[in-house]
């Protein structure tokens, strides 16, 4: 697997790690816990795709980290400080940026592998 494959399942498991840090430690709040459960488990469902170095797994990565980013940029903008959703605003970006390279990277290999 690529450096961009391997930085996106980094990232992805970062974006897991500071998502169960954010809602579960650092909100004590019990609706916090209780939503972080679902949210886990779509990160859970992709981690061994993008350990294998799949490429849906990877385009679907990507989507779906967009939607963390937006989560926690609305968190930090609510409360108007740096808070912990800053660590999943940063392990979501590099997901983000990461799983963008690996499907350029696959993509354009598979286009010269056709000529």
């Amino acid at each position: 697997m690529s450096l961009a494959g391997r930085l996106a399942a980094l990232g992805l498991m970062l974006s897991l790690i500071s998502l169960w840090v954010w809602t579960g430690w650092l909100q004590r709040s019990p609706v916090g816990v209780l939503l972080s459960i679902p949210a886990s488990l779509l990160l859970l469902a992709l981690l061994p795709g993008h350990l294998r170095g799949r490429l849906r797994s990877h385009q679907l990565g990507s989507m779906l980290s967009c939607l963390y980013v937006a989560i926690a940029a609305a968190d930090i903008f609510a409360v108007g400080q740096w808070t912990a959703a800053g660590w999943l605003l940063i392990s979501a970006s590099l997901w983000f940026a990461s799983s963008l390279l690996y499907c350029r990277g696959e993509l354009r290999r598979g286009q010269h592998i056709a000529q």
